[in-house]
Parts: C-alpha cells; structure tokens; sequence
C-alpha cells in the first residue's frame, strides 16, 4: 500500500540529506523505493539516503544509490529499543554496509 499523496517524509539533515519515511511497507522493491522517494523530492544524484520505518516501527530499510549500484541496509529494532543491521544472507565477509552511510 503506498502512503498516502498528503504524506511528507521528515528531512532529519542535510549535504546530503537525509529523508525519514514511517509507515512504508519496507518489502518494497528497489523501483519502487526509489520512485516513492523521488516523488518526495529524493535527489539521489546528491547522495541522499532513505530510511524506511515499518507501521510497526520495529524493522528499518536504509537505501542509498552509489556510483557503484544501490546500498541497502535492513535492521530489527531489539529488546533494547536498539535497531540492530541485519547481515545479508549471501554476505561473507564482515565488513559493516553501514560504512556506505557515514553522517
């Protein structure tokens, strides 16, 4: 279900900027993250980030488009109302994808 038009994500900083969006089903593909996010005004040439709330607020998708491909990052909120990156299943290495995502 895509959010509603009246919707506006929170801008939570700049250069780049960096856009909060709550209540998005964060199963969503890349295409259609990526279009919801440029009708918000993403501007994914400058670098900005998404970070995606679920309606429940315990699971987070982060995305990024780099010169390399798209960065995503999904995290589970824990006990200690902590969000927690999820590693990618396929992944063997153990360097962190949230170095893609330095403030």
């Amino acid at each position: 279900m895509l959010p509603s038009k009246s919707f506006e994500p929170e801008v939570i900083s700049k250069k780049p900027k960096r856009f909060y969006f709550p209540d998005i089903n964060i199963n969503y593909s890349f295409s259609t993250l990526e279009k919801i996010a440029k009708d918000k005004g993403v501007n994914f040439k400058q670098g900005d980030i998404v970070i995606a709330d679920n309606p429940r607020k315990n699971r987070r998708k982060v995305y990024r488009k780099t010169n390399d491909g798209d960065v995503l990052v999904y995290a589970l909120l824990n006990k200690d109302n902590k969000f927690i990156p999820l590693k990618h299943k396929e992944r063997l290495e153990s360097r962190s994808m949230l170095g893609y995502f330095e403030y």
